[in-house]
C-alpha cells in the first residue's frame, strides 16, 4: 500500500474532496431533474396552474433542502460511516436513473427537446456517474488492522 493511502489525514483530505464535490454534482442534478419532474406533475396533473416562477422556487427550496441533507451526509462519510458511503451512492444511482429515464421519456415523445438532453442525460453522466467509482472503492478510514502496523 503506497505511503499517502495508509495516512489517516491524507485519506482525510481525499474524502473532503469528495464529499465537497459530491455535494455540489448532487446539488446541480437535483435542481435540474427535480425541477423538470416538477414541470411534467404540473403539466399532467395540474394542467399547468402553478406558474414559471414558483415551480423555480420550489427547484430552489428542493436542492437547498438536498444540499443540507448532503452536508450532513458527506460529514458523515467523513466521519467513516458506512451509512453515508452507502446513502451517497444510492443518491447518484437514483439520479442517473431519473435523468436517463427522463432523457428516454422525452425522446419517445412527438417533440423532444434539448433540455433533457443536457440536464437529463449529460450532466448526471458526467457528474455524478464518475463519482460512482470513487465512492465504491474509497474509505476514509482504514479498517481495524490495515495500517500495516501488525496490531490488530
Amino acid at each position: 500500500m503506497a505511503q499517502w493511502q495508509r495516512d489517516p489525514k491524507a485519506r482525510r483530505n481525499v474524502a473532503y474532496v469528495l464529499a465537497a464535490t459530491e455535494v455540489l454534482a448532487l446539488m446541480a442534478n437535483v435542481y435540474s431533474i427535480f425541477s423538470a419532474y416538477l414541470l411534467y406533475v404540473n403539466a399532467r396533473f395540474f394542467g399547468s396552474a402553478l406558474s414559471g416562477p414558483s415551480i423555480v422556487y420550489a427547484g430552489v427550496a428542493a436542492t437547498v433542502v438536498s444540499a443540507g441533507v448532503g452536508v450532513v451526509v458527506a460529514v458523515m462519510y467523513v466521519r467513516g460511516r458506512a451509512w453515508g458511503r452507502a446513502t451517497f451512492i444510492v443518491a447518484n444511482t437514483g439520479l442517473v436513473v431519473l435523468g436517463v429515464l427522463w432523457f428516454a421519456i422525452d425522446h419517445l415523445g412527438a417533440q423532444p427537446d434539448q433540455v433533457s438532453a443536457w440536464a437529463g442525460l449529460l450532466l448526471p453522466l458526467v457528474t455524478l456517474f464518475p463519482l460512482l467509482w470513487p465512492l465504491i472503492t474509497f474509505r476514509p478510514m482504514l479498517p481495524a488492522g490495515a495500517d500495516g502496523s501488525g496490531a490488530g
